[in-house]
């Protein structure tokens, strides 16, 4: 699902995202995360929010914050690792490996 970082008050995710934050327990943090995730990478141009099962485990699913930003290699190091910090903080009971971001540099 492809968000623009203008839309409306109200967010719809994708069903399979939906479904697997409610069983999961987080449905409250996603919209927390995606606000996190556009003001960590505020030149984004494209932000994707997806269910991903891990492809060496089977039944290992994760919500991803997909994000192709125009960053040096440093500028997404940097950017990485800031989301992962901010990434406690909108979310500190939250088992770590729920959410997970693939950050993709474009220049």
């Amino acid at each position: 699902m492809s968000i623009n970082t203008t839309t409306a008050v109200k967010q719809e995710w994708p069903p399979e995202v939906a479904a697997f934050a409610a069983e999961v327990g987080v449905t409250e943090h996603l919209p927390q995360v995606l606000e996190m995730t556009r003001r960590v990478f505020p030149t984004a141009r494209r932000l994707e929010v997806l269910l991903i099962e891990d492809a060496e485990m089977e039944n290992d699913w994760r919500i991803v914050f997909e994000v192709e930003a125009p960053l040096t290699w440093q500028e997404a190091a940097q950017a990485q690792h800031q989301w992962c910090r901010e990434l406690f903080q909108c979310r500190p009971s939250v088992p770590a490996c729920v959410f997970i971001l693939s950050l993709q540099p474009v220049s």
